[in-house]
């Protein structure tokens, strides 16, 4: 019957960090001599980190003086920004109303909803189906608008928002928007 053996570092053991494309992929500890155990070859891709303070992790970038530094951090593409943002909804703060501060979803069944009522006011200069206030589920619970003017301007604020939010996915603004706004 065969005997296995597991492999344990010596004393000491260099740690080595394989580099691929400019960024740290692997970390290599020795377990005798790194040049009995690699190929030459492999080897010429990786650095010795033994001593580096802090230690190098997957993902570190060399920095081409024998040094690494972490990786930047992850900044989602602007339309998977976009889209949190109009998930997570845009607060609204009434300086002349503030029943109305809520905050109010930009996307999904919300919004359509939205448009839908903003379509038959300006259509119809009313609320829906006759009434004379006009409830509102908002992310941050109910809101009762007063007045079809008081629906306007914070359908008007979510509009403005999203359209921000579109020009700064096509480039055309180098930020994204507040995610709050203030309205009459």
């Amino acid at each position: 019957m065969e005997t296995l053996t597991r492999l344990v570092p010596k004393s000491g053991a260099r740690i080595f960090a394989r580099v691929d494309s400019g960024i740290v992929v692997e970390l290599i500890q020795e377990y005798d001599n790194i040049d009995d155990e690699w190929h030459g070859d492999f080897m010429t891709n990786c650095v010795d980190v033994t001593d580096a303070a802090p230690p190098v992790e997957v993902g570190w970038v060399p920095q081409g003086d024998g040094t690494f530094a972490a990786p930047p951090p992850y900044v989602p593409p602007p339309a998977d920004q976009m889209f949190a943002a109009l998930a997570a909804g845009l607060a609204i703060t009434s300086t002349v109303t503030p029943a109305l501060d809520a905050t109010y979803s930009g996307t999904g069944d919300r919004w359509d909803a939205m448009v839908h009522v903003m379509t038959y006011i300006n259509a119809f200069s009313a609320f829906p189906g006759g009434l004379s206030t006009y409830d509102w589920v908002a992310l941050s619970g109910t809101v009762t608008f007063p007045t079809t003017d008081d629906f306007k301007a914070v359908s008007r604020a979510v509009g403005d928002w999203r359209a921000a939010w579109q020009r700064f996915v096509d480039g055309i603004d180098v930020t994204p928007p507040a995610g709050d706004a203030t309205i009459p």
